[in-house]
């Protein structure tokens, strides 16, 4: 094979990678937006589901960016074709980062908002327990049968 053909091949397999690339951090977008828009009401099953799709998803980018890095390695010079590809990366991970910071500083949140409240409902209960009303029988209780 002739170089510029072997120089060409490269380049298609870096406009595919790139092109699966994004498209999976377009996935992992959808889901995120997906999962706010569920987020105050989202059942513990159904965020497991999320987080397990995330996770795949993220695998999958993982690869493929491997992939990608190691083609980009082995090429000379970056062609001016993968340019609009990699901005496009680019943006879609600088959203992904935006959206992740988001979602942990709510998810954080929720957390402290949990814990006062299990203080407090742990904090009730042992008041409670402790409450013992005053006095003897409460008055107009009979206790003897005629």
């Amino acid at each position: 094979m002739s170089e510029s053909n072997h120089n060409l091949s490269r380049l298609d397999r870096c406009i595919e990678l790139l092109q699966s690339v994004n498209a999976i951090y377009g996935e992992m977008e959808a889901t995120y937006a997906v999962l706010q828009g569920e987020l105050p009401a989202i059942s513990s099953e159904a965020l497991l589901q999320k987080t397990r799709m995330l996770d795949c998803l993220r695998e999958k980018a993982q690869a493929v960016d491997g992939q990608l890095a190691e083609e980009l390695r082995r090429s000379e010079e970056l062609d001016d074709s993968l340019h609009p590809l990699l901005a496009t990366r680019a943006e879609k991970l600088e959203r992904l980062f935006r959206i992740n910071r988001d979602l942990l500083g709510r998810a954080e949140n929720s957390r402290a908002l949990l814990r006062h409240e299990l203080t407090t409902m742990r904090t009730n209960r042992n008041a409670l327990q402790g409450y013992r009303p005053p006095g003897g029988p409460a008055p107009g209780l009979i206790r003897t049968s005629f």
